[in-house]
């Protein structure tokens, strides 16, 4: 059996766990994520200001509290969320938290996939389902190389997102005589 440097069925031990910076990192690559600020967008639009307002907080104080939790816990005892639902709910109880998280990521993967390709390919010209296999493919290939592969992939991507939208919502201001 090969090693687990992932330790997906162990806790993660001291000396192998990354310090606030590489995370966050990684958290904010999972939070400016196209489709996530795709629907913001949609949401915002049909709601009044002072609604969404509302949502966006109460939504976020909502997931805030909850994943400050279990990154409390998982940052005392170094347990997945995985490994969290198989002590709280054991074995077979930890397949339904376990099928719903890995359902949707696996649902929001594809989207972001396709998020990505089909501009790259309006903007080059390259098949669409070529830079879909291409993007899902290099994607995928972090998880052979963990949470280091997902940092410096967070770290390189967090910043052009930052920059790449900030000059989108320049252009579209500018754009619409704002």
């Amino acid at each position: 059996m090969s090693q687990d440097n992932n330790y997906s069925q162990v806790p993660v031990p001291l000396a192998a766990r990354k310090g606030v910076i590489p995370l966050t990192f990684v958290m904010l690559g999972l939070t400016f994520f196209s489709a996530s600020m795709w629907t913001g967008g949609t949401l915002g639009t049909g709601l009044t200001y002072h609604d969404f307002f509302l949502a966006v907080l109460f939504g976020n104080l909502l997931l805030g509290i909850y994943t400050a939790f279990l990154g409390y816990i998982g940052a005392k005892t170094g347990l997945s969320t995985h490994l969290l639902a198989r002590y709280s709910f054991g074995v077979k109880g930890s397949w339904l938290p376990s099928l719903l998280l890995g359902g949707t990521q696996v649902g929001w993967f594809g989207v972001g996939v396709a998020m990505f390709a089909i501009p790259v390919s309006k903007a080059t010209g390259i098949d669409a389902n070529i830079l879909i296999a291409v993007s899902g493919l290099l994607m995928t290939l972090t998880i052979f190389f963990g949470i280091s592969a997902l940092t410096i992939l967070s770290i390189i991507a967090v910043p052009a997102i930052v920059l790449l939208g900030s000059y989108s919502v320049r252009l579209a201001v500018s754009g619409g005589g704002g």
